[in-house]
């Protein structure tokens, strides 16, 4: 779990009272973090912090740094709205709007334009059902917030926070001016949001642990199937690791070489085995293609264009959780690049028999800023071998699904389309002709990972799941993104 708040040496003033003295702390991402102390040792000044809010009063200056995913909010060119968006508050006492029930969850959607991308009646409802306060309003949503009673109103506060969306909710005391009923309300909040996210998933409570440790003691697993935010894979091989948990990963294997280092480094002091997971693994055609060139039907391999992708995640409906850190440039590592350009590094390393590139350049492009603003939606990566090029085109914006190869030799070519089709030609006078491939032994990752983990199956280190694979497509991709950024290619140092 990474870090989504990092404060180093940080001190605030109000004139010349220094009221936050050289502060150094990081606060986790999807945790509930207390700060415990004495009335007046700053609690809420250092809240304030978070989000700039000190900035309306005069007089007051800050020094040291605040980073928000890597981010300083107090560097000059900082959006303080944008800020602000992304980090909600909720006061010691409710402060609703004199205006409707309905207008005061709808306020900040409305100013930040996001009506445009969302239902406000939808936004208004799934907001004041995330607070526990849409069964106590949802007939009168259009009478005053002033006649709620001081519970409902901090209620309808959080609502009004988690409306925008916001990454971080810092709450002030929320409670401190509520009756002991009103608090119980405030305090079940996130019990209720747990139970209504297993509810939606289909999973029972009873399988919601508090940390990962709490749940690998509970279970004890053999294996454990990671699917979160690829930055996330990391934590959960730190944990798994060192209790002889085997791990296999949803593709690709790590968010940056440090963590696939990292990662490596603990599979093989604890002797677990650590696979990652591609779609593309289990599907026959790719294995009847790989034969075909190790067999020499095409002649020595000369091009391979892989091309994956969709619409585009939100386009096709993905869940917001998925979403949110799909295209997160921390959580994900990239946009298009990542999600799909990990298949096509996969690929190449597999046929060329797990061979580094020479080299790598990339060129990305946001053709949907207003969808994907933070990262990009396309990706073209070309890598060189010793009489080899390899093409990987990663795309959000195919009008289709689409995960395909095209493997060209010096005497014929290889074409997988889909799960099991083919299309070959092995010299001019022979082919072109279809093909259908049989279904390889696995045709999931968790009848693989069961077998690898009993006994059944020894991965060679060349394969598409190997650690060994994986490590060199995360130096491709890590190299992809560093040629998109400097706009040249990037040459692979030999090993």
């Amino acid at each position: 779990m990474k870090n989504k708040i990092e404060v180093s040496d940080f001190s605030f003033y109000y004139g010349d009272f220094q009221a936050l003295i050289d502060l150094n702390l990081s606060l986790r991402e999807n945790q509930i973090t207390a700060l415990i102390g004495p009335s007046g040792c700053g609690k809420s000044t250092f809240l304030r912090s978070l989000n700039r809010m000190n900035d309306t009063i005069r007089g007051t200056r800050a020094t040291g740094r605040v980073l928000l995913d890597g981010e300083d909010i107090y560097a000059p060119d900082m959006d303080v709205v944008d800020l602000r968006q992304r980090v909600g508050m909720v006061f010691q006492r409710p402060n609703p709007f004199p205006q409707s029930i309905f207008d005061n969850v709808a306020f900040g959607p409305r100013v930040l334009g996001m009506t445009r991308e969302h239902n406000l009646d939808d936004l208004v409802r799934d907001s004041l059902q995330g607070a526990a306060l849409w069964d106590d309003v949802k007939h009168r949503l259009h009478t005053s917030a002033l006649d709620l009673n001081p519970g409902q109103q901090q209620r309808l506060c959080i609502a009004r926070a988690v409306a925008v969306r916001p990454e971080v909710i810092l709450m002030d005391e929320p409670c401190s001016a509520l009756d002991p009923v009103a608090t119980l309300h405030i305090e079940e909040l996130m019990r209720e949001l747990a139970a209504r996210y297993a509810k939606q998933y289909g999973f029972s409570m009873e399988m919601a642990y508090p940390t990962i440790e709490a749940m690998l003691d509970a279970t004890r697993p053999e294996a454990v199937a990671a699917f979160n935010s690829i930055y996330g894979h990391l934590e959960v091989v730190e944990k798994c690791a060192p209790r002889g948990i085997h791990v296999m990963v949803e593709k690709p294997l790590a968010v940056s070489m440090a963590h696939a280092k990292r990662m490596a480094a603990l599979a093989r002091q604890h002797h677990i085995h650590l696979l990652t997971n591609y779609e593309t693994t289990w599907y026959g055609s790719n294995h009847q293609a790989y034969q075909m060139i190790r067999d020499g039907k095409v002649g020595a391999l000369r091009k391979v264009v892989v091309h994956d992708g969709h619409r585009g995640p939100k386009e096709i409906g993905v869940s917001k959780e998925f979403l949110d850190w799909l295209t997160d440039p921390v959580l994900n590592g990239g946009g298009a690049l990542t999600d799909f350009g990990c298949y096509g590094a996969n690929l190449a390393t597999w046929l060329m028999q797990g061979e580094r590139p020479l080299s790598v350049t990339c060129v990305t492009q946001q053709h949907k800023p207003d969808i994907y603003p933070r990262v990009d939606d396309e990706a073209t990566i070309v890598l060189t071998y010793p009489g080899m090029q390899g093409i990987i085109q990663a795309s959000w914006n195919w009008p289709y699904n689409r995960k395909d190869m095209e493997c060209y030799g010096q005497t014929g070519y290889v074409i997988t389309q889909g799960r099991t089709n083919l299309s070959v030609l092995l010299d001019e006078a022979e082919g072109p002709f279809n093909e259908t491939a049989p279904e390889p032994q696995y045709e999931d990752p968790f009848a693989f990972l069961a077998a690898v983990v009993r006994g059944r199956e020894k991965p060679s280190p060349l394969s598409l799941s190997s650690l060994e694979n994986n490590l060199i497509v995360v130096e491709i991709l890590e190299a992809a993104r560093k040629s998109a950024k400097k706009g040249r290619t990037i040459k692979l140092k030999p090993k």
